[in-house]
C-alpha cells in the first residue's frame, strides 16, 4: 500500500511559497506588459492581449494556493501589490498613449493612497481589515478596461474601455468610502474597537485579551469595549470595519483593497 504524503503547509512568517512565487512572477512580467502597451501600434496586439489575460488572471491562482498551502504574512502584503502595480501601471500606460484620461489615474490614485492608510492604521493595533466584495470586483473591472484596449477586436471601440474604466473607478471610490464609514460607525455607536481575543464562533467565549496570532480554524475578531456587545467585522457581516482573520491573523492572499 503507498503511503500519500500530506500536502506541504507554510505558517504565516514563511516567504517561498507557492502562492508567493506566482506573485513575485505576475510582478517580474508586468514591466514586459507595460512596454509592449507603449511600443506595440495602437497599444494592441495578440501576444499582449494573451500576456495580459495571464497576468490578470494568475490573481486567482495565487489565492487558491494559498488558501491550499496556508496564508502568509508576506503574501497579505505581495498579493495586493501585484494587483496595485497592474491596475495602476497599465492605466498609467494607457493614459500616456492618450487611450484614457489622466484624471480617471489621479482619482484612482488617491483612493487606493487612502485606503492604504486607513489599514495601515489598523495594522498597528495588531488588526486586519480585510477587503469587501465589492473592493474585489473594482481591480477586475479596471483591469478590464486595459484589456479592451490591448485585444484587436476591441482596440477601437474606445467608449467601451472608457466607460469600463469609469465604472471601475466608481467602484473603487465606493468601496474605498465603505471603509471609512463602516469605521466611523463603529466609533460612534462604541468607541475605540480593540482586539479581544480568539474565538471559533460567534457564540464562542471570549479567552486570551490582546493581539493573538490565530491558530487554524479559529479567527481575530474586534469587540466594543463592553464583554457583552456585539462584535465588529466588515464585509458581509454586520457594521463592521475589522474582520474574519485567516489561520495567522491575516486576511490572506484574496486579493482586493
Amino acid at each position: 500500500m503507498t503511503d500519500l504524503k500530506a500536502p506541504t503547509t507554510y505558517g504565516p512568517s514563511a516567504i517561498l511559497t507557492p502562492a508567493n512565487l506566482v506573485t513575485l512572477v505576475r510582478l517580474a512580467v508586468a514591466p514586459v506588459a507595460f512596454a509592449m502597451m507603449l511600443t506595440d501600434s495602437n497599444q494592441s496586439s495578440w501576444p499582449l492581449v494573451a500576456l495580459w489575460f495571464v497576468l490578470s488572471s494568475s490573481d486567482m491562482i495565487d489565492g487558491n494556493l494559498a488558501r491550499k498551502y496556508g496564508a502568509t504574512r508576506s503574501g497579505a502584503f505581495l498579493d495586493p501589490l501585484a494587483d496595485k502595480v497592474l491596475t495602476m501601471g497599465g492605466i498609467a500606460a494607457m493614459c500616456s498613449q492618450g487611450r484614457f484620461p489622466w484624471i480617471a489615474l489621479v482619482l484612482i490614485a488617491v483612493r487606493e493612497a487612502a485606503v492604504s492608510g486607513f489599514r495601515a492604521v489598523y495594522v498597528r493595533r495588531g488588526l486586519a481589515v480585510p477587503a469587501s466584495k465589492l473592493a474585489k470586483w473594482k481591480a477586475f473591472v479596471q483591469m478590464g478596461a486595459v484589456g479592451w484596449v490591448t485585444l484587436p477586436w476591441t482596440n477601437e471601440y474606445e467608449w467601451l474601455s472608457t466607460t469600463t474604466l469609469w465604472v471601475g473607478v466608481v467602484i473603487g471610490l465606493i468601496s474605498g468610502v465603505q471603509y471609512f464609514v463602516a469605521g466611523g460607525r463603529a466609533r460612534d455607536d462604541h468607541g475605540p474597537l480593540r482586539p479581544v481575543g480568539l474565538r471559533r464562533s460567534r457564540s464562542a467565549p471570549q479567552h486570551h485579551r490582546g493581539v493573538a496570532a490565530a491558530s487554524p480554524g479559529r479567527r481575530l475578531v474586534v469587540a466594543p469595549p463592553s464583554p457583552g456587545d456585539r462584535p465588529y467585522s466588515y464585509g458581509s457581516e454586520p457594521h463592521g470595519v475589522v474582520g474574519p482573520m485567516s489561520r495567522e491573523g491575516r486576511c490572506g492572499n484574496a486579493g482586493g483593497s
